[in-house]
């Protein structure tokens, strides 16, 4: 038993050397760590009693600061504020001054300067040159207007003209009566500034044939006293006289045949004479064949028309009972 006790004893011994050696090995190793806490929790501390006071000092300087701004903004504000009195003060005593001087020169120039009569006479006078300028700027606008209505006019028949010089295709004739000159019109023929269109229509084409060239202007023959072959072209009836026998060959107007020429069987053969062989050439404008370039009587025409002209289809019905 003893020796258990011993053995146990021993034991124990041990076991508490060992663990005051770990003991103090996990002391050893913890006191870096603990130093660190601590010094964490001091540092804490110490930053919040600095940042407290901190806060205290921040807010002191923030009171002063805003103290003072308090006090110099019064200040200013008192300054404006005096300014502005001052202003307003002056305001007051320049509309006095200026009211003063303003009844005190009606006063003055009502007794020392003002006249009346003179001032009805300038007055008179303003009023006639204002009437004389009326007048003048009435009648420069009158003359301004008829100038304009002039010009207008001019240009409006310088345009009739340049359509109406296009227009000659429009004209009557001695058989047939022009677009602008129809019987049919009732309340008579068309008119431009008081002219017939028509009467327009060839005074401007005639016109514009002379300035172009187209037809020479009308000159006045001197009296010749010679006779008519005197007077006439030198070689005229030569010259006739061949013109018909040339017109005469065109004309087939021969006792034999005409032959061009060639071979073949058709140039070979026999030709006979042509319809016109034999006859003699006449020309149709020598004697009185057609009644072209006649004046004939008044009331007949060289156009026979089926129904009476210048009269109205229902007149025409009216009076033939043409239609039921």
């Amino acid at each position: 038993m003893a020796h258990l006790f011993l053995h146990l004893r021993a034991v124990a011994e041990v076991s508490v050397a060992q663990a005051v050696s770990r003991a103090l090995q996990e002391r050893d190793e913890a006191k870096e760590e603990e130093l660190g806490a601590t010094v964490l929790i001091q540092r804490q501390v110490r930053r919040h009693f600095a940042y407290q006071l901190y806060k205290r000092k921040r807010f002191a300087c923030l009171e002063i600061s805003r103290v003072f701004r308090g006090h110099c903004g019064r200040l200013a504000c008192a300054r404006l504020q005096k300014l502005l009195d001052d202003e307003a003060l002056m305001s007051m005593f320049h509309y006095q001054a200026c009211a003063i001087q303003h009844v005190f020169r009606g006063f003055h120039s009502r007794k020392y300067k003002h006249d009346f009569h003179a001032r009805k006479a300038y007055i008179a006078n303003i009023l006639e040159k204002s009437s004389e300028l009326r007048m003048q700027l009435a009648a420069n606008r009158e003359r301004a207007t008829q100038e304009e209505q002039e010009r207008k006019l001019r240009e409006m028949q310088d345009d009739f003209k340049k359509v109406a010089q296009k227009l000659h295709h429009l004209l009557s004739t001695k058989s047939r009566p022009g677009v602008y000159n129809s019987p049919y019109a009732l309340e008579g023929p068309p008119t431009a500034f008081g002219v017939p269109v028509e009467e327009h229509l060839r005074n401007y084409t005639t016109e514009l044939l002379r300035n172009e060239g187209l037809r020479p202007p009308h000159k006045h023959r001197r009296r010749v006293r010679k006779s008519v072959q005197a007077s006439s072209e030198y070689d005229v009836c030569r010259e006739a006289t061949r013109a018909e026998s040339r017109r005469s060959r065109t004309m087939r107007i021969s006792e034999q045949s005409f032959v061009a020429g060639g071979k073949g069987r058709l140039c070979e053969a026999p030709q006979g004479p042509g319809l016109s062989a034999g006859t003699e050439f006449i020309d149709a404008w020598r004697i009185k064949t057609t009644n072209r370039g006649q004046k004939l009587p008044p009331g007949q025409s060289n156009f026979q028309t089926a129904l009476p002209k210048n009269q109205l289809f229902d007149e025409i019905a009216d009076q033939h009972e043409v239609f039921p």
